[in-house]
C-alpha cells in the first residue's frame, strides 16, 4: 500500500498563505496585559493601542513604560498622534513624578455616549 502526498490546490495554497501571514502578523503582538488577556480580533498594534486605552480608561493610566515594555510598541506616541488628530480621541498625557515618566488615559472618544471630561489626579 503506497500513501498518496497530499498536494494543496491554488486556493488551499491561497489560505495557508492567509493564515501563515495572520500568524505572523499577530506574533508580534503580547497575549495579556496587567493580567487580563488580549482579545483575538486584536490584529496590530493601533487595535492594541485603542483597546488597552479603552479598556482601562477608568483604571490606573496607562505608563509609557507599559506601552513600550509590557505591550511591545515603541512607536506608541506615533499611534497616539493618530488617535489625537485623525480620529478625535481626547488622550491625556499627564508627567509623572519621575523625569521621563508620562501616563497616557483616555478622556474621551468620538462615539461617546456621555462625557467624562475631568482630568483624574494620579
Amino acid at each position: 500500500m503506497s500513501e498518496e502526498k497530499y498536494i494543496p490546490s491554488k486556493s488551499d495554497q491561497e489560505v495557508i498563505r492567509q493564515i501563515a501571514k495572520m500568524r505572523k502578523r499577530k506574533a508580534n503582538l503580547v497575549s495579556n496585559f496587567r493580567g487580563n488577556l488580549i482579545p483575538s480580533y486584536v490584529s496590530n498594534k493601533t487595535e492594541l493601542i485603542k483597546y488597552v486605552l479603552i479598556k482601562y480608561r477608568n483604571d490606573t493610566p496607562i505608563s509609557n513604560g507599559e506601552f513600550v515594555f509590557d505591550l511591545r510598541c515603541t512607536r506608541f506616541g506615533a499611534v497616539i498622534h493618530d488617535l489625537r488628530h485623525k480620529e478625535d480621541w481626547d488622550i491625556a498625557t499627564v508627567q509623572g513624578k519621575e523625569q521621563g515618566h508620562f501616563l497616557f488615559y483616555l478622556v474621551s472618544k468620538p462615539d461617546d455616549e456621555v462625557t467624562d471630561s475631568q482630568l483624574r489626579l494620579v
